[in-house]
């Protein structure tokens, strides 16, 4: 009789363990932005919080663009991705920021914060930038060095014609101390805001050799007023007399407009080269 109840007592915890999810065998894959690190063979239901040499980190996100942070309280129970914000550097002119992912740029893009130092690109990537309350918060105050690299604006098939996977600029807004310089971009956005274009939507500082070729922005809300198709050079091909195609709207900062390098303008645009196709359908 004794055993029978001890038994009784006992069989709740036993159910209780043979219902427990296995948690053997998952994958915990750090997206540093830089070198990957995975933890494989995870044999407990929580992971730890990683050390990154030589990385600045500022958190752990459970997306790419920062928005929610990762809890390593939580019970894991399936294979995950956790997204390291943050950056190698300094941020000084002999020891930049080093971005060479798409990650290491949402770092810059998405601080959410006044953003200043060295930044400089080391690797051509791939990026969809995407509107957040992060994007919106951050205004770009320092130095971007493209190094003459490429970012390519991911496009997807929609029916045989390709669009944008991005929905806005690289950059929300750069301030009057700002300098993005040397950069090829390639691709497309589908722009979802009242100001786009490639670098900014609204720029302040000083955008120099800026390349855009094949880029096709398509702007679903905005106006088209102030839209030019393409830049213009003299006969020697070096000196930049016209900023056709480079801003969307001249005057106007709450209207905005689609422009191949920026979407509303108070800065300066040189030697910048816009190929591009611009498709707007103006407000009413």
């Amino acid at each position: 009789m004794k055993r029978k109840y001890l038994y009784l007592l006992l069989l709740p915890m036993l159910l209780t363990g043979c219902n427990k999810k296995k948690t053997d065998d998952l994958t915990i894959h750090f997206e540093t932005g830089y070198e990957d690190i995975n933890v494989t063979d995870v044999h407990t239901s929580t992971v730890s919080m990683p050390s990154i040499t030589g990385m600045n980190v500022e958190g752990f996100y459970k997306d790419e663009y920062f928005e929610e942070e990762f809890n390593f309280n939580n019970l894991i129970n399936e294979s995950t991705t956790i997204y390291v914000k943050g950056l190698k550097g300094s941020g000084t002119e002999n020891d930049p920021y080093i971005v060479e992912s798409s990650n290491s740029f949402n770092s810059v893009a998405y601080s959410g914060k006044e953003f200043s130092g060295v930044v400089k690109v080391i690797k051509d990537f791939e990026l969809a930038p995407k509107i957040t309350e992060e994007y919106t918060s951050t205004t770009f105050k320092g130095t971007l060095n493209g190094n003459n690299h490429t970012i390519n604006l991911k496009v997807e098939d929609n029916d045989g014609v390709s669009i944008g996977v991005g929905e806005t600029s690289l950059l929300y807004k750069t301030s009057t101390e700002a300098l993005v310089k040397d950069l090829n971009i390639i691709g497309a956005i589908n722009g979802n805001t009242n100001s786009v274009g490639t670098i900014a939507n609204f720029n302040y500082g000083n955008i120099n050799n800026i390349k855009t070729y094949g880029v096709s922005m398509h702007k679903s809300n905005g106006y088209n007023s102030g839209v030019r198709l393409m830049s213009e050079y003299d006969e020697d091909n070096t000196t930049l007399i016209k900023d056709f195609g480079c801003v969307g709207m001249l005057e106007d900062l709450e209207k905005g407009g689609a422009g191949g390098i920026c979407g509303t303008n108070y800065g300066s645009i040189t030697n910048c080269i816009n190929f591009m196709n611009i498709n707007t359908i103006p407000v009413i």
